[in-house]
């Protein structure tokens, strides 16, 4: 058995001990799945592995740790699994065990394209070595996997191949991490221009999650005398409730780039604020000044009740959020942005009369401590410069798709103009972004002639080049917009 490579034995014979190699597929299941069947087990790795000991985790990552254990000192390790790891919080232990051993020698990057058949999950071959790697990482992106015989047999040679492009990277450090040519212009821009993250000019949020959407997003069908008709998704029903209790609710798709679209959708919003704080309206506030709201919610109690297993029964509150979070924010003017889209596409609104929800289909606010920059910020994050940027980091998802939860772009780096030339680009781009919104807002007229639309349409594709022209500029990136970055 294998007690002839690991035990004391091994070291007589072999004057070592460990495997030369370790090749393999780890499982990919998530301690909460895990922990349904396997709760001890589950326990047992957060205490023994410094790759589970915080918070959640996939299991390949406690395989690999395992594995990396296992080696001789000469051993090299082959798995493929999910790169999620590299940027998720639940990969941070294994990171930071993997950067203090440099233990990563290469990586062949598949983004979003699909290895197994019937199952999407976005992978990478990691290589991973006993002793201290001192050179670079060996870094093979495959943009696009048609021959996978063929494409890695060129990869083993180094090959020039169709689909495929090369980078020798420096080793990760223990932040998240990221792969692409020393020479990029993003990696430039990151090293040398003096930026600070998104996180730590603005505020980001997610959006609101009401455990019970068929209860509260309604369809509007119509509104006067304030009193709004709706539907219910949950009852089938059209319904008659006040109007100060509902509040425009805009999903991913109502946000565009430099526009948030109209909606004709509504969140039940049984909260009034007091003293700056948003707090559940009483029972007693809702059957008095609001009862048609009330006699809505009395139908479906016995669904709001039931909500996390029960957890809302017999509870004074029971009609209100599960997770009440971040209704600050939606009173304030902001930018939004889905949680997955195809390219950055930060919506502006400069009121705060919209609510927009979390989850599938919902998205994030991007609030800048200083309102005045919003402008700026809007042409900063729909930039070509820094998609390139949230694209060379981020996680990839089939058809090119951007994950830009807030994990995923808090750390943006974003550049505040300082010197005289750089806040007259930032007044330039922020003119831009204004001169956008106003085209945007006006090609929703139906009433436009083709002349009309097409001038407006001009107008936006004008503007939207001389952003990045001054985005590259601000940031002191030499090229334009378009070059290979």
């Amino acid at each position: 058995g294998f007690g002839r490579i690991l035990d004391e034995q091994a070291v007589k014979k072999r004057g070592l001990a460990g495997f030369d190699g370790i090749i393999g597929n780890p499982p990919y299941i998530r301690v909460q799945e895990l922990n349904k069947w396997a709760p001890e087990e589950c326990e047992y790795y957060k205490w023994r592995y410094v790759s589970a000991a915080k918070g959640n985790y996939d299991i390949y990552v406690v395989f690999t740790e395992k594995a990396l254990a296992l080696l001789s000192p000469e051993g090299l390790l082959g798995f493929i699994m999910p790169h999620k790891w590299w940027q998720a919080k639940y990969g941070e232990g294994l990171r930071n065990l993997i950067c203090r051993g440099k233990h990563l020698r290469s990586l062949v990057d598949f983004h979003q394209e699909q290895i197994f058949k019937g199952a999407t999950t976005y992978t990478a071959i990691h290589l991973l070595s006993a002793k201290p790697n001192s050179g670079y990482v060996k870094y093979v992106s495959i943009l696009k996997l048609y021959d996978g015989i063929t494409q890695m047999t060129a990869i083993d040679s180094h090959g020039i191949i169709d689909g495929v492009e090369y980078a020798d990277c420096s080793h990760p450090q223990n932040s998240k991490w990221s792969f692409h040519p020393e020479t990029s212009r993003v990696s430039f821009l990151v090293a040398n221009a003096k930026t600070l993250p998104l996180a730590q000019v603005a505020r980001l949020a997610q959006g609101i999650k009401t455990s019970a959407d068929k209860v509260f997003v309604l369809d509007i069908i119509s509104q006067e005398m304030g009193i709004a008709k709706v539907k219910s998704a949950q009852t089938g029903k059209q319904h008659a409730i006040e109007s100060k209790l509902i509040r425009p609710l805009i999903k991913s798709g109502h946000m565009k780039r430099f526009s948030i679209y109209p909606t004709e959708k509504a969140l039940l919003f049984p909260y009034h604020c007091v003293l700056q704080k948003f707090v559940r309206l009483p029972i007693k506030a809702l059957q008095i000044e609001y009862p048609l709201a009330w006699a809505y919610l009395n139908e479906v109690k016995d669904i709001l009740e039931a909500r996390e297993a029960g957890r809302m029964k017999g509870r004074d509150d029971w009609y209100s959020y599960i997770y009440p979070k971040n209704f600050d924010v939606m009173s304030k003017p902001k930018l939004v942005i889905p949680d997955m889209c195809e390219h950055m596409q930060i919506g502006i609104g400069f009121g705060g009369d919209y609510i927009f929800s979390g989850g599938a289909a919902g998205g994030n606010a991007i609030v800048p401590h200083d309102i005045a920059l919003m402008p700026l910020m809007c042409g900063i994050l729909n930039s070509h410069l820094i998609e390139t940027f949230v694209r060379q980091t981020g996680t990839k998802f089939r058809g090119g798709y951007l994950n830009c939860e807030i994990r995923f772009i808090c750390d943006i780096p974003i550049k505040l103009p300082e010197t005289v030339a750089e806040k007259k680009l930032a007044g330039r781009i922020a003119d831009s972004v204004r001169a956008i919104m106003t085209a945007k807002t006006a090609l929703r007229d139906p009433m436009l002639s083709d002349h009309e639309k097409s001038q407006l349409e001009r107008t936006v594709e004008t503007h939207e080049k001389r952003i990045d022209i001054d985005v590259f500029a601000l940031y002191g990136v030499d090229g334009l917009p378009g070059d290979d970055a």
